[in-house]
């Protein structure tokens, strides 16, 4: 019997947090696993949307601003007619300054929250790129422009 309530009082206790309590605990966790890994997965829903900081651009930190220029360098001068291996070496290019921006980063607080907003888009939109059908890698490199262009319009070193 002793036993019993041994494991009854842990199992009582784990089970008696609320789903709102489960939901924030989920939240820092995914937001932990996210800091400095690019490999984890972007939140599912996001509570904000990339917004400037009271009418001003978000400062963030200069390493940060090389490594998106140059996938916005890469991307621009890419022709989208290419073939699947360019394609494939572009991922590569992109990807590499991807992994070097989350190295290096050292933004914080809000800023940080809003450059992932900005930044997490990208992994999937990257994928897209090793795709064997070549409508979906033009449309893929599109939309990274697209985003790519949002960084100078919310950030600024």
């Amino acid at each position: 019997m002793k036993y019993l309530f041994a494991f009854l009082i842990p199992l009582t206790l784990i089970s008696s947090c609320s789903p709102e309590e489960k939901k924030k605990n989920d939240n820092q966790d995914q937001k932990s696993d996210i800091q400095g890994d690019p490999e984890k997965k972007e939140p599912e829903s996001k509570a904000e949307t990339l917004r400037l900081d009271d009418g001003k651009k978000w400062k963030v930190n200069p390493e940060t601003t090389v490594g998106v220029e140059k996938m916005i360098g890469r991307t621009e001068s890419f022709q989208l007619n290419s073939s699947a291996e360019k394609y494939q070496s572009l991922f590569d290019s992109l990807d590499a300054d991807f992994r070097y921006i989350f190295k290096k980063c050292t933004t914080e607080g809000v800023a940080h929250d809003q450059l992932h907003i900005m930044l997490f888009p990208l992994r999937g939109m990257f994928n897209k790129l090793k795709s064997p059908e070549e409508h979906i890698r033009q449309e893929a490199l599109e939309n990274i422009r697209e985003q790519l262009s949002l960084y100078a319009i919310y950030f600024t070193n």
